[in-house]
């Protein structure tokens, strides 16, 4: 039988039949009597370790290490960023989205600006070499719904093709405007890379002098692109999904010019005075949770009104998964956006 390949910029990819192969093992594995005690042992949900699971069923390895990582960037770079497919547009619709282009640039909206309570900058993550996946557009949608909010989500260009300066001029070009047509109080969010960039963003803004958004908010933000300072070795058996290798190498092609100790590629290097009300979420089994830490302290000597949420046995941006652990999450972010 001849294998399925994923179409690299469908917003619902085909999956390869060796990858539904190992997630249905991995479906049946725990599901045997053997993986009872195990289960029993484990204070995560059924569905948090199936999730973890999955995850590694569909890690293709490319961040285990820099030649991997290599061939990964080599192949991307065959291939520029993707618009959106016609159809997505009425995929959209569905869930009160809609399309612009902006300056040559996608940008998805959630809800409407004239009806809207709240205003949400989402930046998504996929260390700056993936497209936008179907979970983040359902996040940002439910939140859309759930807050009444106008959630305003940029295809930013991506590496190994683009990098941080295309993206830096487009979220400017973009800020401003949402400044000028400002009727509520706007949130800049982001997830892994995402989050990372919302960070840096945000410590750029001062440089340019634009005011700060009301809020803050980073899901696993991707804070030390560098990752040299850190002792990764524990969590590396526990992360699904990263791995340091290959995301040094992704960190080179994304800073292009810059040093990836640059405040505007690791916003761990930055200073965070002036920042806005920031709230950062990390899972104890995730390679960035000890950067995130440090980062949280380094917020706190600096003055910054930060909080740090600490989810025990949790993967990487577990608030995107729809978990049972993620629920709580979600309402802390809600309270944060809406002052409750």
């Amino acid at each position: 039988m001849t294998e399925k390949t994923a179409d690299k910029h469908s917003f619902f990819p085909n999956i390869s039949e060796n990858v539904l192969r190992k997630i249905n093992e991995e479906i049946k594995e725990v599901r045997l009597p053997s993986a009872i005690e195990e289960l029993r042992g484990d204070n995560r949900s059924a569905r948090a370790i199936m999730a973890e699971r999955i995850l590694r069923a569909v890690n293709d390895g490319h961040l285990s290490s820099a030649a991997g990582s290599d061939e990964f960037l080599q192949k991307r770079s065959a291939v520029e960023d993707a618009p959106l497919p016609a159809f997505f547009e009425s995929v959209l619709e569905k869930d009160n989205g809609s399309i612009k282009d902006f300056h040559g640039v996608n940008i998805i909206t959630f809800g409407q600006k004239a009806d809207s309570s709240y205003t949400v900058l989402y930046l998504h993550g996929g260390a700056y070499t993936e497209e936008i996946l179907p979970f983040h557009l359902n996040f940002c949608s439910n939140l859309s719904r759930r807050l009444k909010a106008c959630v305003i989500v940029p295809l930013y260009p991506l590496a190994p093709n683009h990098n941080w300066k295309e993206t830096y001029d487009l979220l400017t070009g973009l800020y401003r405007e949402m400044l000028a047509e400002k009727q509520n109080e706007i949130t800049i969010m982001g997830d892994s890379a995402g989050g990372g960039l919302a960070i840096a963003f945000c410590q750029f803004l001062k440089t340019i002098d634009l005011p700060q958004p009301d809020h803050l908010i980073g899901l696993s933000p991707w804070v030390d692109v560098a990752m040299t300072d850190t002792d990764y070795e524990p969590y590396r058996p526990l992360d699904p999904m990263l791995d340091v290798p290959g995301l040094q190498e992704i960190g080179k092609a994304w800073a292009g010019e810059l040093s990836v100790r640059d405040p505007k590629i690791s916003p761990i290097f930055g200073d965070n005075h002036g920042l806005p009300k920031t709230l950062l979420f990390a899972g104890t089994r995730e390679i960035l949770y000890p950067d995130i830490c440090k980062f949280y302290e380094k917020m706190r000597a600096d003055g910054c009104d930060a909080e740090l949420v600490v989810a025990e046995g949790m993967n990487h941006v577990f608030p995107l998964y729809g978990l049972p652990e993620s629920k709580e999450a979600i309402a802390r972010i809600d309270r944060e956006i809406t002052g409750g």
